[in-house]
């Protein structure tokens, strides 16, 4: 009996574990989502990438760096050692050519300058002495020769004149008249000796003379051209100067120019007297009319290592300053009325090269053949039409 009571529990039990397992793991059904198809749409990507062959100019233009300089700039120095003793003007002041700047203290040469113009006067009216002499000397053989032959004449007209008499005179006259010879070729022995001893005397007092106005030169500064000055802090009354050291510069502001350094390559693109542009990134790049005034040997008759670019409007100037940084727009070429794409449209390499023509919304690969190229325009000789459209990168 307890037999079959056991039998009947465990029966129960394994039945229970049985329908348990059943259901195990099991997770409840998700409740089924509506399915949503959208729509197709045009693909903006292919209208925003597509551009039109434009019919115009093509401009090969290169932009160059530059910057603005004074064109017409000279620095002043002494060229003697000394210690400054006037300075004549004041920084900014404008002076004309020649006018005197600055000098240093000259005392002692002006004493030397007094005593050597002296020399000089002394020496000129010697040989001006001789000279007169020479000249008056002259005159009485003229004057000596005219008396001979008149007395010779008187004699000739004669009836009662001897022939000695006649041949007497006749020698008078050949004597006055090679007195005067030898005067007039200057082999008068004392008169030309002193007119040639009194001219050296002379030119070396006069050579004296410009030594020490060379050295009284030295001492000062000058203006070399009409300009404006602009002194160093060196420059100072009562201080000592060196020779050949700077002390300040003088300016000429209406020379104001662009100068740019380039290359080879690039000089052989440019002419002297070439139009070119002047771009200003300090005023929202604006452009102003220039040319090329001097390019660098043996491209042109340049001295430096710069080439010169001159603005063509003098009023221009005021909006450059020295030192500004510019850019020079030099067109290089232009081809007038010419199809052209922007160089991301053109696919290929090497000669061969094609576009993705827009065929009635198909897109095509089309041959294409090309000619002058730049940055931002590509000329197109064959191959499309204008307003065609075609893909671009």
């Amino acid at each position: 009996m307890i037999y079959r009571s056991s039998v009947r529990i465990f029966f129960i039990i394994a039945l229970t574990l049985t329908l348990a397992g059943c259901n195990f793991g099991r997770q409840p059904a998700s409740t089924p989502l509506p399915l949503t198809i959208s729509t197709p749409q045009p693909n903006q990507n292919l209208v925003e990438k597509m551009v039109t062959v434009q019919r115009g100019d093509v401009v090969d233009t290169r932009v160059f760096p530059g910057k603005a300089a004074l064109g017409k700039e000279e620095e002043l120095f002494f060229i003697a050692d000394g210690r400054i003793q006037n300075i004549y003007v004041e920084s900014g002041d404008v002076v004309s050519a020649g006018a005197l700047i600055a000098e240093l203290n000259t005392r002692d040469l002006g004493y030397d300058i007094d005593l050597a113009e002296k020399n000089v006067k002394l020496a000129a009216l010697q040989l001006e002495k001789v000279r007169q002499m020479a000249t008056y000397n002259l005159e009485d053989a003229q004057r000596d020769l005219a008396i001979a032959e008149l007395r010779l004449r008187k004699l000739q007209e004669s009836s009662d004149a001897s022939p000695i008499d006649i041949q007497i005179q006749t020698l008078q006259v050949e004597r006055a008249q090679a007195a005067m010879d030898r005067l007039e070729a200057g082999l008068d022995t004392n008169a030309a000796y002193d007119v040639d001893r009194l001219t050296v005397l002379y030119e070396q007092a006069q050579t004296s003379l410009e030594k020490v106005q060379a050295a009284l030169e030295d001492a000062q500064i000058t203006a070399p051209f009409a300009g404006q000055v602009r002194f160093f802090d060196n420059l100072v009354e009562g201080e000592a100067a060196k020779a050949y050291e700077p002390v300040g510069t003088v300016v000429d502001p209406e020379s104001l120019l662009v100068e740019a350094n380039l290359v080879a390559e690039d000089l052989e693109l440019l002419y002297e007297g070439m139009p070119v542009r002047v771009r200003l990134p300090n005023r929202a790049g604006r452009e102003l009319p220039a040319q090329v005034a001097r390019l660098p040997q043996p491209f042109g008759g340049g001295v430096g290592a710069a080439t010169q670019v001159t603005l063509v409007n003098e009023e221009d100037k005021q909006m450059l300053r020295p030192g500004a940084s510019v850019e020079l727009l030099v067109e290089v070429e232009r081809i007038e009325d010419a199809l052209w794409l922007p160089p991301d449209a053109i696919r290929g390499f090497e000669g061969n090269y094609y576009v993705e023509l827009n065929d009635a919304g198909i897109i095509r690969e089309t041959p294409i053949t090309i000619g002058l190229r730049t940055d931002e325009q590509v000329q197109i000789l064959s191959g499309l039409e204008e307003g065609d459209e075609v893909l671009s990168k």
